[in-house]
């Protein structure tokens, strides 16, 4: 139990351990200071029985007994000399003691001699023994308030508040200038765009190393249909052969670099060879001479792409000299190119519609790049001379109905009506009435030179058929014009003409269709180009029906098969999603594959490959490999890979 004992001196009271009974301890008070001899009994009382007088007992500190006993660090108690600091090697953690007196300054590590501060130690206030709340005055309890005192000091206070009362002052902080926000804001974005670009880097990389393979496994059947032990008739693997190199032309124009673009006219060049020593009957050999067309108009590119020579130059106006070097040939400009295919086109023995069709699907995609003045000035290379004026005045026309360049065409137009007037004698063109009546040309004769329909139900020639259901359609006549180009009587292989001549003009040729499939019984053997034009323009319009329907009544069987490709192509494109592999069919025989069917074969791997982004699709084309179209499918998917970019 403790002992209570009071010093003599300041009367100051204190609590002591039985052991310390009748030893002498010194007052801590530091005004009193005085030593007494703390009681031998217990509970303060004096013992009963004398003691034995003993050795004299050291004065002890009753301040230090005090600490001791609550549990003060016995290094503390230490005199400051004889205190030390444990330090830690940030090196090599090896620990040793410094003297306190070292604090702040320097020493030296005696296991790897490295050099660094000793810590600082942080200043302890002694904390009184005697004092209950460990020297925190918040902690004591100050006399009981009244509930509504009380009450009141628990609740809380916002910051805000305590700011409006003047408890808390605002910090004055120097606002920061405008610049400083702007960085700040601008830093996350770059970060995440570098992010972002990297991405897209690597996929689009990643992307055309397997593009780049997959064209050079169509590529390998280039070679493999020259092998003149293959069941495929030989007049078809030409065309095939053209068909994979016009292909790889697209392709290669289509990166965008300068190895690819020196690729893509060596590809379309070899392609032209091959359709030049093609037979001359075969209407598929034509089909192919337009799409030839219509893809080098893929040549072409901005200045910056011609100056950098990812692409090449439209026409001599562009730029004054030659292109880039290919091997020994030299690039000259898309203009050239143009010439150089419409001129090989016109030495067969193709039907003036055959080549009227493909001009006029080069028209358009010239018109899509603001570049159809430049077939204005070659046109005529792909005709003979007697269908040249004909042939350009309906370029005019089909640029004047795609928003071709207005100044262009009247600056054609009236070198053609100047043309006429000085030979008052040539036969008028057909495309040439609906031209001068939609930019007011008056003084070129037409009524004695294409007599008009005399009425409804009327027999009306070719030429009156175009060119008056032409001019209705320029009025805006539209049900005129399809009366006139499809009503009878008259001979259905000029009805079938001119429907198709109409369709070429027509932004939405539906309703011309739907008169085309009504007939479709009375159409002839020579009308056979004719339902390919009707087919593949109703394809392209989202009519897939009407286009199998007019595919169907081709005779040709290898025509028949190009145009039902361009009608699945259409039913799949309307539906945007990949086409079922039952909806392809291949013979089974190699024997009967005609270049019709590798042209499906490319169309539908293109489709699939630009629906799901699948590139892995090859796999399924391996199958194609006795079939000899392999090639097609691998080019197809490189294509429709890049038409999903």
């Amino acid at each position: 139990m403790p002992i209570d004992a009071t010093c003599p001196g300041c009367q100051k009271p204190y609590k002591l351990r039985d052991e310390l009974a009748g030893k002498t301890v010194k007052c801590s008070n530091p005004d009193c200071r005085k030593a007494f001899a703390i009681p031998g009994g217990t509970n303060g009382k004096a013992a009963t029985k004398p003691k034995p007088k003993a050795k004299k007992e050291p004065e002890v500190d009753a301040e230090a007994l005090a600490a001791q006993l609550f549990g003060e660090s016995q290094e503390d108690a230490k005199p400051a000399a004889e205190r030390t600091i444990t330090v830690e090697c940030v090196m090599c953690n090896f620990k040793w003691p410094e003297p306190e007196s070292k604090a702040g300054k320097n020493a030296i590590c005696p296991e790897c001699k490295h050099r660094m501060k000793v810590p600082e130690l942080k200043k302890k206030q002694a904390a009184d023994w005697r004092d209950s709340t460990g020297g925190r005055r918040l902690l004591e309890k100050g006399p009981e308030l009244p509930a509504d005192l009380a009450e009141q000091q628990m609740r809380e206070a916002s910051i805000s508040s305590l700011q409006q009362a003047g408890a808390i002052e605002e910090p004055e902080l120097e606002p920061r200038p405008l610049r400083e926000y702007l960085l700040m804001a601008l830093i996350p974005l770059v970060v995440l765009s570098l992010g972002i670009g990297a991405v897209v880097w690597w996929m689009k990389s990643g992307a055309t190393g397997e593009e780049n393979a997959a064209i050079g496994e169509a590529l390998k059947d280039v070679e493999t249909l020259k092998d003149d032990t293959s069941p495929i008739p030989k007049d078809d693997r030409r065309l095939m052969r053209a068909t994979l190199l016009i292909a790889s032309g697209e392709y290669h124009a289509r990166l965008e670099t300068k190895e690819g673009i020196k690729e893509a006219v060596k590809a379309f060049a070899a392609a032209r060879r091959e359709l030049e020593a093609a037979p001359k009957s075969p209407y598929e050999r034509d089909v192919l001479f337009a799409e030839l067309l219509v893809a080098q108009a893929g040549l072409g590119g901005t200045d910056e792409q011609s100056a950098s020579e990812v692409r090449i130059r439209w026409s001599v106006n562009d730029f004054k000299g030659k292109g880039p070097p290919v091997g020994s040939t030299v690039i000259d400009y898309v203009q050239t190119e143009l010439r150089q295919t419409l001129t090989k086109f016109a030495e067969k023995d193709v039907d003036k519609g055959v080549r009227l069709s493909a001009v006029a699907r080069l028209t358009k995609e010239l018109c899509k790049r603001g570049k159809a003045d430049l077939l204005f000035e070659i046109v005529s290379q792909g005709f003979a001379p007697d269908d040249a004026a004909e042939a350009q005045a309906f370029v005019l026309l089909v640029a004047a109905r795609n928003n071709g360049p207005e100044d262009k065409i009247r600056a054609q137009l009236e070198a053609l009506r100047g043309q006429l007037k000085a030979t008052p004698d040539a036969p008028l063109p057909w495309p040439a009435v609906a031209l001068f009546d939609k930019y007011g040309v008056t003084d070129v004769e037409v009524k004695g030179k294409i007599a008009p329909p005399i009425g409804e139900g009327a027999s009306v020639s070719l030429t009156t058929r175009m060119a008056y259901s032409a001019l209705y359609l320029s009025q805006e006549k539209l049900a005129e014009a399809v009366r006139l180009a499809s009503g009878p009587p008259g001979l259905a292989y000029d009805r079938f003409s001119a429907m198709a001549a109409l369709a070429d003009l027509m932004a939405d040729p539906k309703p011309l269709l739907e008169e085309a499939v009504k007939q479709v019984k009375d159409a002839q053997g020579g009308n056979r180009f004719h339902l390919y034009r009707l087919a593949r323009t109703a394809a392209d319009a989202g009519a897939a029906d009407k286009a199998e329907a007019l595919a169907k009544a081709i005779q040709d069987e290898s025509l028949r098969e190009w145009a039902l490709a361009e009608a699945a192509h259409g039913k799949w494109a309307a539906g945007k999603s990949a086409a079922a592999a039952g909806e392809l069919t291949l013979p089974a025989d190699p024997a009967k594959t005609h270049a019709g069917h590798g042209w499906a074969a490319l169309l539908f791997a293109r489709h699939n490959a630009k629906a799901t982004g699948d590139r892995k699709a090859g796999t399924q084309y391996d199958e194609w490999t006795e079939k000899k179209l392999r090639g097609f499918g691998y080019a197809g998917m490189a294509l429709g890979l890049q038409d999903g970019k």
